[in-house]
């Protein structure tokens, strides 16, 4: 198993456990927690908007870029929902 793929099961069991404590629902728009969020959706007139589970579950259409620099992650979120921001959507969050 690679690294990425032990580190997307450890963050989604994190947020099935903060799901069953109350704290978030998988439903949950990202723009709940990140107002900001908005890279550019081509779709954006039929869209719902990401959701935690279309993250966790790599639907919410972000391409497979990472918004930090090669080995180097010590960016406020504010820098990476910036980057995000920059990107252009693959397809519409939630669909297959």
């Amino acid at each position: 198993m690679r690294a990425g793929c032990r580190e997307q099961v450890f963050t989604d069991l994190m947020l099935l456990l903060e799901q069953q404590r109350g704290r978030v629902a998988v439903s949950d728009p990202v723009t709940k927690f990140v107002p900001q969020y908005a890279p550019h959706d081509p779709w954006e007139s039929s869209t719902r908007g990401a959701t935690l589970k279309d993250l966790g579950s790599h639907m919410a259409g972000l391409p497979r870029y990472s918004p930090c620099d090669f080995f180097n992650c010590n960016s406020t979120l504010a820098e990476i929902v910036a980057r995000i921001n920059e990107w252009t959507l693959l397809q519409s969050p939630g669909v297959r």
